[in-house]
């Protein structure tokens, strides 16, 4: 049981997205992940477009480390954190709107929109909200 963060970068905008996802991935490392990957997301539509990095890192179910990694990951720019849960069950602690709108099923978005606000979060997980 751990927790998992889904950042994304876009590719249009950062100059040099290897050098920043390097950063990002020796920023977890030194936070001791327990597994990283990244993988690029390229979508076209007619109102929509979609070229980013996303790199999806894995933690143990030590807090302390992955809320490090959080504080970090607030000094650089030109990133965005799609979604932050806790595996075993699957329990979403934060996902943005265009995770909710465009990634999730529909029903599962209008739950979560729903019970965010309804639901008690645990000291864990607040301290990973107050980080956002």
């Amino acid at each position: 049981m751990g927790y998992n963060i889904d950042i994304s970068l876009n590719v249009f905008k950062i100059c040099d997205i290897d050098s920043l996802k390097e950063k990002i991935i020796n920023i977890a490392i030194d936070n001791n992940c327990e597994d990283y990957y990244y993988e690029y997301e390229f979508e076209l539509h007619y109102n929509f477009q979609r070229n980013h990095c996303v790199i999806t890192v894995n933690f143990c179910d030590n807090i302390i480390y992955f809320v490090s990694f959080l504080s970090k990951l607030k000094s650089i720019q030109n990133i965005s954190i799609e979604v932050i849960y806790k595996d075993n069950p699957i329990n979403i602690i934060h996902a943005s709107n265009y995770y909710c709108n465009k990634m999730m099923d529909k029903i599962l978005a209008q739950n979560y929109r729903l019970n965010r606000r309804e639901r008690s979060y645990s000291e864990d997980e607040n301290s990973i909200l107050r980080q956002l």
